[in-house]
């Protein structure tokens, strides 16, 4: 529950202020946290497909993007396209924006890799929700990994028949890999229907009280880390309410300043991710 509260707050976070370097220092910590749990590299591989979907959204959001006063470029009568216009004011959003969804991926990888679908659905049902929902939240993450896993098998039977899949530019290389969707897909209805099967075999929702193989108990220490998260979230909203962690990108472009309370609140920013860190290891689970 606590690492469920932690990626929750920096999720928050990522949205609340647009300043490059309380963005950074969000980005530090979740590096820090994977680092920990020895997730770093897997994080980096998940992590290295969306670069070029930030290099898309970057290009697009300050081609069409006109606003702004600080122009780089901009032409009258272009063909077909009319005005062109180019402003730093766009090109610096598109860069913050893909920042912030940076770190939104990132929490989510962090989340499926960190956090186990059994202790997820013990910690949901503390939260009293009803077990069907429960249970459906954690088939539909499971199924995502079993995808991957999947693809990676179907991709190497499809090589070991000599089916180049890698020759070719960019888009001979998809439209050959549009091979592996039909077996991906029949693998995928094979297994929901398994898992239909095997519900209905051990009676699901026939009894209303359950019983649990492994829980989950609370520690001092898992008490104190969401103090520790609620109490961040909490001065998170109050920053953003007096006006911390912003700069102004629109009409006119200011370059962000560190402040002297950012010079404050930046390396405490550091440091509840380390306190968190800490307070992870030994996490408890009986």
């Amino acid at each position: 529950m606590v690492k469920l509260f932690i990626l929750f707050s920096y999720f928050i976070f990522s949205f609340l202020f647009n300043h490059p370097a309380y963005l950074l220092a969000l980005f530090l910590n979740l590096i820090l946290l994977s680092i920990s749990a020895q997730k770093f590299r897997e994080s980096m591989k998940s992590l290295r497909y969306f670069v070029v979907v930030v290099l898309i959204l970057i290009v697009i959001y300050s081609l069409l993007n006109k606003e702004g006063d600080n122009v780089i470029v901009h032409y009258s009568n272009v063909p077909v396209l009319g005005t062109f216009r180019l402003t730093w004011n766009a090109f610096v959003m598109s860069l913050i924006t893909s920042f912030q969804l940076l770190i939104v991926v990132y929490s989510f990888i962090l989340f499926n890799l960190l956090i186990d679908t059994d202790q997820l659905m013990q910690t949901l049902i503390k939260l009293r929700l009803p077990f069907t929902l429960v249970l459906l939240i954690t088939l539909s993450l499971r199924f995502f990994p079993l995808l991957q896993k999947d693809l990676e098998i179907i991709t190497e039977v499809q090589k070991a028949r000599g089916y180049e899949l890698d020759e070719g530019g960019y888009f001979k290389k998809m439209r050959k890999r549009m091979v592996l969707l039909l077996p991906l897909l029949a693998n995928s209805l094979e297994r929901s229907i398994q898992v239909s099967e095997a519900l209905e075999t051990r009676g699901f929702t026939k009894s209303k009280g359950r019983t649990f193989y492994s829980t989950i108990t609370f520690r001092f220490r898992d008490v104190l880390n969401i103090i520790i998260v609620v109490g961040f979230i909490s001065g998170l909203i109050f920053g953003k309410i007096v006006g911390l962690g912003g700069f102004q990108v629109f009409p006119l472009l200011i370059l962000p300043k560190i402040a002297f309370i950012d010079a404050i609140i930046l390396p405490s920013i550091c440091l509840v991710g380390t306190i968190q860190i800490l307070l992870l290891r030994g996490g408890g689970k009986k």
